[in-house]
């Protein structure tokens, strides 16, 4: 979205600058988590994050996850700046044995189903009831160049590959929030998702969101999510967003 690539819209916002994908921690904390669980046995079953506050381009970033329990494998995740040890994202996050089939997928694939054009919705313009939706295929190998150039930006971390569906799926809730509903205006508060089910390898998933509430007070607004694969719901949550 804009307030990631246009630094002439970002300068009219409060960030007065780009800002830094606040996904990005969250999938590369994510990603050494399921390596250390075992990346072929073990998927992402639920995540609560906050995003406190925005990473500039540049800063140094320390990215932490600490477990909590091993049954269920329950995680602390934290990213602070190494400058001044400030938080800037928090959350938690729960994983469940469960056996994936990656063999269909390839990193050539790409996981949107079309491109998606960015929405300018202001809070006038959004209702209670409004939805918009994306479909995607939930490929975790797409991710495969985006992970190699954060690599090449992370001190002393071992490669690991990216395979958990579910956790790929969880990534296009950034994309359903700063690019649909409400769209270039939004700004990424917080989420918790749970996966009740796997994700297959299906071109038909679908993430739909749905606006529950909104505190024009505040320019606020909640969200609740679905992620449905062939009539299937696979996940649900909630998310706010300024």
């Amino acid at each position: 979205s804009s307030i990631h690539t246009s630094p002439h819209f970002a300068r009219k916002t409060r960030f007065r600058e780009p800002i830094v994908h606040g996904m990005l921690p969250l999938l590369l904390i994510l990603r050494r988590i399921l390596a250390t669980e075992g990346m072929a046995t073990s998927r992402l079953q639920s995540v609560s994050c906050r995003f406190r506050d925005a990473v500039r381009v540049g800063e140094r970033i320390r990215l932490e996850a600490d477990r909590l329990s091993d049954a269920p494998s329950t995680w602390s995740l934290a990213a602070r700046r190494v400058l001044d040890g400030s938080l800037v994202m928090s959350g938690s996050a729960a994983l469940v044995d469960d056996q994936q089939d990656t063999s269909s997928a390839g990193e050539s694939d790409g996981i949107l189903a079309t491109p998606v054009e960015e929405k300018q919705h202001t809070l006038a313009d959004l209702a209670v009831g409004n939805t918009d939706r994306l479909v995607f295929r939930p490929n975790p190998f797409a991710f495969g160049r985006l992970l190699r150039l954060a690599d090449a930006h992370i001190e002393k971390e071992p490669r690991t590959i990216f395979a958990d569906r579910s956790a790929t799926a969880l990534m296009l809730l950034s994309t359903l929030i700063g690019m649909r509903l409400p769209g270039r205006y939004a700004t990424f508060l917080d989420a918790e998702v749970s996966f009740s089910d796997r994700f297959g390898d299906s071109p038909d998933t679908v993430l739909e969101g749905r606006v529950v509430d909104i505190l024009p007070s505040g320019s606020r607004m909640r969200l609740e999510m679905t992620w449905s694969q062939n009539g299937r719901t696979v996940g649900t949550g909630k998310a706010s967003t300024m």
